[in-house]
């Protein structure tokens, strides 16, 4: 009886290791909703995570020259900057390029029903200059993903340039190198009308395993040019059903296995059989 129970201790551990090893790793689905409204117009932060970057292209707004966020360490007489974008209430009649004082964006309307304002940069140089104001999500799972918003013009700053949504995947082991970047050019209703509902759907490949997903929206200008748009309602989850993203597993769903651990099984069922016979 013990030799039996060790064959059988024998036969079963290489298939439960080879099937350990082969279990995938789940990654996180990307889900978000902001509607601003649990916000003071005058707080710090504009909250919730939202983060930024600028960048600097050349005069086609599509080859980059530069740029920096909150990850951007001190040069050019610039201090670090923080990691979270400040609101309009941290406005503070210097250049905006303390750290301290950084604003692209801030929280309009009224307390507890607030927007996002998304702008311009005023100090701009470059031929073409962009904002992007979003939400960061460290390896967010592959699959179809929609985007909803709505959003109106500003009254105070004319579109001479364009706004719009994006979503962008950088290689974290590649030294956050960009290996997807998707846009869409949105043309905001004027301020006095009723706000456009944006639909954006995208898709995160799976072809990069260390991946950080940002997705939000955009102001892009030429330098001295305004562009901005107010934005709320803001939300981010999987492709509605009848898309290609995969249905979330049944809990109570029957487990199956690959053809290949079937046949494992099998054969070790007929061994157990044998020895019995014998």
């Amino acid at each position: 009886m013990a030799l039996h129970k060790n064959t059988l201790a024998m036969l079963a551990l290489p298939a439960l290791v080879t099937l350990s090893l082969v279990s995938p790793v789940a990654s996180a689905q990307i889900s978000f909703s902001d509607n601003f409204n649990d916000r003071t117009l005058t707080q710090e932060r504009i909250g919730n995570n939202w983060t930024w970057f600028d960048t600097a292209y050349e005069a086609d707004c599509a080859t980059s020259i530069g740029g920096f966020g909150p990850y951007s360490t001190g040069g050019g007489g610039f201090s670090n900057y923080v990691a979270l974008n400040n609101n309009y209430a941290r406005l503070d009649g210097g250049s905006g390029h303390d750290g301290s004082g950084y604003f692209r964006a801030g929280l309009e309307g009224a307390d507890g029903a607030g927007s996002l304002n998304v702008y311009n940069n005023q100090f701009g140089t470059a031929a073409c200059n962009e904002i992007k104001i979003f939400q960061e999500f460290a390896g967010g799972a592959p699959g179809d993903y929609t985007f909803t918003a709505t959003v109106i013009g500003n009254q105070y700053t004319p579109i001479q340039g364009s706004v719009g949504v994006f979503m962008k995947v950088l290689n974290v082991d590649d030294g956050y190198s960009e290996a997807q970047f998707v846009k869409q050019l949105i043309i905001p209703p004027s301020y006095d009308a009723a706000p456009f509902t944006v639909t954006f759907n995208f898709t995160v490949n799976s072809d990069v395993s260390n991946r950080i997903v940002q997705v939000g929206m955009y102001a892009q200008h030429a330098a001295g040019e305004t562009a901005s748009a107010i934005w709320d309602d803001v939300s981010i989850s999987q492709a509605v059903a009848g898309s290609e993203t995969a249905e979330p597993a049944d809990p109570n769903a029957i487990p199956t296995l690959p053809l290949w651990a079937l046949f494992s099984l099998v054969g070790l069922i007929s061994l157990i059989g044998f020895r019995k016979k014998r």
